[in-house]
């Protein structure tokens, strides 16, 4: 018999390894063209080069980045990419890069759905804000990339999916995740009331809401908690189903609101209650706060967060706004007599005393208030309600805790009061699994109020 010789052949493909050059690259992705970049470029390197040397370096880099952008959709295959040989961190810059987004075009896309009608329609966004078309195209396109697998697993950690499946930074990816599930619940931001909201904003408050309102299971879940949206619900049900009920709880918040303003006050301490921006952090002075999902960087009110950039003008009003009754609260409490006696009641540094003309109007408006918040509770249970979120959050409680004159301090000491005086045996409430909806009450009351907070000065 002949031996069957077989032969292998192999495809060899020589290559230095993948130049990014940073500037031509971000030019690439914001839609410039090649002349366009070259005209631009402004590195030292460069100086008196001929301009057709500059150009075809720029032309070479484009044809380089329009080559990967596939794996770019898809950036697990990057690493094996046959093509371009690249090391780790210019694969990193490459994946950031292609991913990163504009927060005014992203503005524009979270409530919508991400079809290609909308997308024919990015030529109306693109002329508004003054971005190139085909950058706007290419957000669209990862936003939706993203989303439609996130949506497609919805038992697993949106986190986990978009770091493990785009390559994305921790940092990006928690800014995917809280996007989508905006995006995923449709929240409306058209309405005129809140409009100021901008994406910075958006995302400080959908990670406040997934931290209090999440399944406690599932960290970075864009889904609510059913367990929650079961229990507030039925509290609807019970706290409106007789106006004593609510007089009561009234009347528990009042006799805290007095004995807050009689009490001696006992110094903290410790000053490791104090946030470094002079604000209380609640979680170290009060039982535990109820978050579903531990925080991302704790729960001092979102707007006290450190990681503020300069577009969070907002947070930095609200800062400095509390910062200003802070310092007045502290003027009051230097007139106040300080007792070490274990016999007085210790109020929580920070805890906002009412004038009686305000509890009196608080008082009146009290039934109201619950009700508009009882109502935002069933709510989440309806997902087309929900989609109204923030707008009846500033028109059912933020409006009338205005119209009472309440400060931004007074307005969180409410919610402090609200929260820790609920009691079902006080309340005459008789509850199934009474210790679980008394902790979904109070993480629904964290959420709210935590919104309530950020956008307070603002609205």
């Amino acid at each position: 018999m002949m031996e069957m010789k077989s032969k292998v052949l192999f495809d060899v493909f020589v290559s230095d390894p993948l130049s990014v050059n940073k500037f031509i690259y971000r030019s690439w992705l914001d839609g410039y063209t090649e002349k366009e970049a070259a005209n631009m470029r402004e590195d030292t390197r460069l100086v008196g080069a001929p301009r057709n040397l500059i150009l075809q370096e720029t032309e070479d880099q484009y044809r380089n980045f329009t080559l990967l952008q596939k794996a770019l959709e898809h950036p697990k295959t990057l690493s094996s990419h046959s093509m371009f040989q690249m090391d780790a961190s210019s694969r990193r810059l490459l994946i950031e890069g292609y991913y990163d987004f504009d927060e005014v075009l992203m503005r524009e896309l979270i409530g919508r759905k991400l079809t290609s009608g909308q997308r024919r329609d990015l030529d109306d966004a693109s002329e508004k804000l003054k971005i190139r078309q085909s950058s706007c195209e290419r957000q669209f396109d990862n936003l939706k990339r993203i989303s439609r697998l996130v949506f497609s697993d919805l038992k697993t950690s949106a986190l986990d999916i978009i770091m493990n499946e785009f390559s994305l930074p921790r940092e990006l990816s928690k800014k995917y995740a809280w996007l989508l599930f905006l995006c995923f619940h449709r929240v409306d931001l058209s309405k005129k009331r809140i409009q100021f909201l901008n994406t910075f904003d958006l995302i400080r408050l959908s990670e406040i809401i997934m931290n209090h309102w999440g399944d406690p299971l599932k960290i970075y879940t864009i889904e609510l908690d059913i367990k929650l949206k079961e229990d507030v619900r039925d509290l609807k049900t019970h706290l409106n189903s007789q106006k004593e009920i609510s007089e009561f709880y009234m009347r528990l918040i009042k006799t805290r609101y007095q004995s807050v303003n009689s009490s001696p006050r006992i110094l903290p301490s410790s000053s490791s209650s104090i946030s470094s921006v002079g604000i209380v952090d609640y979680s170290s002075t009060t039982p535990n706060l109820q978050s579903n999902q531990p925080p991302i960087s704790g729960f001092v009110p979102p707007m006290f967060s450190q990681q503020g950039t300069s577009s969070n003008i907002n947070a930095s009003n609200n800062t400095n706004n509390l910062q200003q009754q802070q310092q007045q609260q502290q003027q009051q409490q230097q007139q106040t007599p300080i007792f070490t006696s274990s016999s007085a009641i210790v109020v929580p540094p920070n805890t906002y005393p009412l004038s009686n003309e305000k509890l009196k109007a608080l008082e009146s408006k009290f039934r109201s208030i619950l009700k508009g918040i009882l109502a935002i509770g069933s709510n989440l249970s309806d997902s087309k309600e929900f989609r109204n979120l923030f707008e009846d959050i500033v028109e059912k409680v933020i409006d009338p805790l205005k119209r009472i004159d309440l400060s931004i301090g007074e307005a969180d000491t409410f919610f402090i009061h609200l929260r820790e005086v609920f009691n079902p045996e006080q309340l005459n409430l008789t509850l199934r699994h009474r210790d679980r909806v008394v902790h979904n009450w109070k993480s629904f009351l964290e959420g709210i109020r935590g919104v309530v907070l950020y956008i307070y000065s603002s609205v």
